[in-house]
């Protein structure tokens, strides 16, 4: 009866060691003719659930490299191999306690942040001393957090993913920045929305305002009708408060000349004056000119990324 791997289970890892002489093709969803391992069939879960259920990192070795390498050049193809566990599970004196340095902790964040594995890869990045990547992937775990979240609560995890951006945008130079400070922004506006679906009107005009000072003053070269379109959305969730409107006029007037036509300029006086007192339908017309202008939903996101 063919052997099957024994595993060793201690501090969270697994490792296994020893497969079957018999070659089988090994098959992970879709057929991999190229690939033949020494696995039986029966052996072939035993190692699935090794894998998939290591808490920190799972060993797949042979004594033998030409018996192993078939694996790790599969592995290494889906980007989850690591080099150099040969020399971590021998016991000579020269490999004997070898810890990873900072580079290797780097690369191994950025594969766990190209595979989106944003809570592994912020540790890694802290462990290689890089904190501008290290906040870059809190951010993306707390923004991918926030989706999953009740509807009530999505927005205070959106906002946090937003000031770690920032604070990752203010440790990086060039289009790496620009890009951090985007994310932010678009994270802010988001909060905004979510904040707005549960009809929280403060909380959704705070994180509107927030979104349009990134945009306004965060980029050397500022992304006025970006601004100005959060700024509306502002306005428009408490449109009978004047201080929103006060806001936006104030960041019209530093806009570059012809960005806003006169006609809006007029309207938008009319807002900061008679807020609270207009009618309905005054207002609603006045904001709807606006936002036709300024529209935050035509905001392209992914192009400034």
């Amino acid at each position: 009866m063919p052997r099957l791997p024994t595993h060793h289970i201690y501090d969270g890892w697994i490792y296994i060691a020893a497969v079957c002489p018999a070659g089988l093709e090994f098959r992970t969803g879709r057929l991999e003719p190229r690939l033949t391992l020494p696995l039986t069939r029966a052996a072939l879960p035993w190692t699935d659930v090794a894998i998939t259920r290591a808490r920190k990192r799972c060993f797949v070795f042979d004594e033998k490299v030409a018996v192993r390498q078939p694996m790790y050049d599969y592995l290494s193809q889906l980007g989850v191999a690591e080099l150099g566990l040969d020399q971590q599970l021998s016991a000579t004196r020269s490999t004997a306690g070898r810890k990873s340095s900072q580079q290797d902790w780097l690369r191994q964040g950025e594969n766990l942040y190209q595979n989106k594995l944003y809570h592994h890869a912020e540790r890694c990045f802290l462990k290689g001393a890089d904190p501008a990547r290290a906040l870059e992937a809190g951010a993306r775990r707390l923004c991918a957090q926030a989706v999953t979240l009740p509807a009530d609560t999505r927005a205070a995890s959106w906002r946090r993913g937003a000031a770690a951006f920032l604070q990752s945008a203010a440790l990086q130079r060039g289009p790496e920045r620009d890009g951090l400070l985007c994310l932010g922004a678009r994270a802010y506006y988001n909060a905004a929305r979510c904040a707005e679906q549960v009809a929280q009107p403060q909380p959704s005009k705070h994180s509107f305002d927030d979104a349009a000072q990134v945009l306004s003053r965060g980029f050397a070269a500022p992304r006025w009708h970006d601004a100005v379109a959060c700024l509306v959305k502002a306005g428009a969730v408490q449109p009978r408060e004047p201080s929103a409107w006060r806001a936006l006029l104030t960041l019209c007037q530093q806009l570059p000349e012809g960005l806003m036509a006169p006609r809006l300029l007029t309207k938008l006086h009319q807002l900061v004056g008679q807020a609270a007192t207009a009618d309905a339908a005054t207002l609603v017309e006045r904001i709807a000119a606006l936002e036709d202008e300024f529209d935050a939903e035509a905001i392209e996101w992914a192009a400034q990324e």
